[in-house]
């Protein structure tokens, strides 16, 4: 099933509220990652490497990561992402992916949001596509504020990919406006 724009925002809409994810930046990352494409799949050098298994889906969630997720949550993976069944194709339902990706962003989000410079949601947008620990590298390089100038130019790339998204992506944009207007995600 080939999602758009419109049909992955009603998923997100379903989704981020349960698991505390900015919607905003969850439209913003399956534009980024895949164009709304559901079935998008990268297995390349770098996405096969370290046991990763690719990277799969609307949020190119990598097979290792979504298979942590399901083994530390097994009653979430029960209950919200009952399709995925360990295997990359599994990551290409919309649904699936949209559940699981609100899950892992939105504890992203309260791990990261109280680092606010510039600004949480860029902060928790790469840790998404840097992980975790390279965003902690970065803030500790920055003296625990995220600067441009700690960044490594892959990093650099996606930070303003974000940047378009957040400025040109109308969905997005009118997402982040209603956002601070509901003051729901501290934004700096």
């Amino acid at each position: 099933s080939n999602a758009n724009a419109s049909t992955v925002q009603a998923l997100v809409n379903k989704y981020a509220p349960i698991f505390g994810a900015p919607p905003s930046l969850l439209m913003a990352l399956a534009s980024i990652e895949s164009s709304y494409n559901p079935k998008a799949q990268n297995i390349g050098p770098v996405a096969m490497a370290k046991n990763r298994g690719g990277a799969w889906g609307l949020f190119q969630f990598l097979l290792s990561t979504a298979n942590s997720i399901k083994a530390g949550q097994p009653a979430l993976s029960r209950k919200y992402w009952p399709k995925f069944n360990g295997t990359g194709e599994s990551l290409k339902d919309a649904e699936t992916s949209v559940a699981m990706a609100a899950y892992d962003l939105g504890r992203l989000w309260k791990r990261f949001q109280a680092k606010r410079a510039p600004d949480p949601w860029y902060v928790v947008g790469l840790a998404w596509n840097q992980g975790a620990g390279g965003l902690d590298k970065f803030l500790k390089r920055g003296g625990g504020r995220l600067t441009v100038a700690a960044l490594p130019k892959g990093a650099t790339e996606y930070y303003r990919r974000l940047q378009v998204q957040a400025n040109e992506n109308p969905a997005v944009n009118t997402l982040i406006a209603s956002e601070k207007a509901s003051g729901a995600f501290n934004y700096a």
